[in-house]
């Protein structure tokens, strides 16, 4: 599963998804993780909404979005394109959360996580 990461120095989730305008990208499944390219949002003056919505098509690819914190509106833009926002709140090394995300996936994957792989609860899981 490919997974978009807010940071600032590529190895911290430190900053607000509307704040960011670089993301890690990571493909991640249960044996390991490589990085992606960075998919970067250019910076305009545009309204606080169509800067939003650039960073929601940035990350179209990904299945889930690790960020520090996000608004009520983009978490719902990024819900309605098939995409889970995880806000962690408080700073994380992306590695832990790599790790936390893989632990995840080992055992018994929460509801939100089978629901964003396409997984029914009973299926088996695969990335």
């Amino acid at each position: 599963m490919k997974v978009a990461f807010t940071s600032t120095n590529g190895k911290t989730i430190n900053i607000g998804f509307g704040k960011s305008y670089l993301f890690q990208v990571w493909d991640i499944n249960a044996e390991g993780a490589s990085k992606c390219p960075s998919v970067g949002v250019i910076a305009t003056h545009r309204s606080k909404e169509e800067n939003s919505l650039a960073r929601v098509n940035a990350v179209a690819n990904c299945v889930l979005v690790c960020t520090l914190e996000m608004g009520d509106s983009t978490t719902a833009k990024l819900v309605t394109r098939g995409i889970h926002p995880l806000k962690t709140r408080s700073e994380i090394s992306i590695q832990e959360m790599i790790e936390k995300l893989q632990t995840m996936l080992k055992s018994n994957p929460p509801p939100w996580m089978r629901r964003t792989l396409g997984k029914m609860p009973s299926s088996g899981l695969s990335s």
